[in-house]
């Protein structure tokens, strides 16, 4: 079986298909812009997941002021 080609979204690099439907080649810096998106994207729609998200970022904060 042939793996397709396909164009990163994020650095627009040819590369070979390991996955179907693969939009990102797996530099480092183009799977941080394709997890960057998903948050962006879950953030904008789950309001659970904001909600955690928030929290979670103001203990963290608490706890290293408290530090």
């Amino acid at each position: 079986m042939e793996q397709q080609r396909f164009r990163c979204a994020a650095c627009n690099k040819l590369d070979r298909e390991r996955v179907a439907g693969q939009r990102y080649c797996g530099a480092v810096k183009c799977q941080r812009k394709r997890k960057n998106k998903w948050r962006r994207e879950r953030y904008a729609r789950d309001a659970t997941y904001r909600d955690t998200a928030q929290a979670s970022t103001a203990d963290s904060c608490t706890a290293w002021a408290r530090r």
